[in-house]
């Protein structure tokens, strides 16, 4: 159903319906922690982001101790559409990180990138996927967004079959990521004009047109808060590809102080097991 309001949309990702009510928290044990509290902003012109938001909210909670708040808009506004939600001057409050996968390019008014960047100088955790990297690039000479993802890009290759490689294969998020990675299907190169001094690039991918490795994995400190980024994603094949998802897991993982050093979740925030059979009941043969 079609809306010019915001929608939120909630889950505690049972998954047998995806986008349920969400479940009461009372639901959890006493002695169980309880979920990360994520919401995810998505929307834009660019991506099908109604396929991405059910395979990154389906995926993650597989993996993770996750609860998602979910909110969608833009698709249809254009790329100067400025999302309502950031109108809101406690628009983060209550949530543990907030996953970005939007995409408004042509956006320039300070003020309103300002809120964008507040919550999460402030100490909200952030992870930032693909098209974020250029969300706000038609603005110039003023850099607190680019500072904040840890990266300055405003253009990309044209799309290919990519190789990730890790650049600090020793880094928790990297743990279990593969000596290479090859994409599925084609993806896109973004060429990154800076590397902020506070981000650490985690892997690269190299620019055939540019000549050189280009950092496509990286986490960034602002203010108060851990980032994690992205320039992976274009393609729904990516987004669902278990390595993709593994990487952002523990890049949420690490953004909340969730991630152990061996790149494990620390305890109760790895997936949840699967309930217990009925006494009396066997496994059918």
């Amino acid at each position: 159903m079609k809306s010019t309001r915001p929608a939120f949309l909630a889950s505690r990702f049972a998954l047998t319906t995806l986008f349920a009510a969400a479940l009461p928290s009372s639901a959890q044990a006493d002695n169980d922690p309880r979920p990360i509290k994520a919401l995810m902003i998505t929307g834009g012109p660019y991506h099908d982001y109604g396929k991405q938001k059910v395979a990154l909210a389906d995926g993650l909670a597989k993996r993770i101790n996750i609860e998602w708040t979910i909110y969608h808009e833009g698709d249809k506004g254009g790329t100067k559409f400025k999302l309502p939600i950031y109108e809101k001057p406690d628009w983060a409050k209550g949530y543990d990180i907030v996953v970005h996968n939007e995409c408004f390019a042509d956006v320039v008014d300070e003020d309103f990138i300002k809120k964008v960047c507040k919550a999460h100088g402030e100490g909200v955790p952030g992870v930032f996927i693909h098209c974020c990297m250029h969300t706000f690039r038609a603005v110039r000479g003023f850099d607190e967004y680019r500072k904040m993802l840890g990266v300055t890009t405003v253009r990309h290759e044209t799309a290919r079959v990519i190789d990730v490689k890790p650049a600090k294969a020793d880094h928790p998020i990297m743990k279990g990521f593969p000596q290479v990675f090859r994409t599925p299907v084609n993806d896109e190169v973004y060429v990154i004009e800076k590397v902020w001094p506070d981000c650490v690039p985690l892997a690269t991918t190299y620019g055939v047109e540019t000549r050189k490795d280009q950092p496509c994995i990286w986490v960034n400190r602002y203010g108060k808060a851990r980032v994690f980024g992205t320039t992976l994603g274009h393609p729904q094949e990516v987004i669902e590809s278990d390595v993709f998802l593994d990487t952002v897991a523990r890049g949420v993982l690490w953004a909340t102080n969730k991630l152990g050093d061996d790149g494990k979740p620390l305890p109760g925030y790895g997936p949840k097991p699967a309930p217990a059979a009925p006494a009396g009941e066997g496994t059918k043969k």
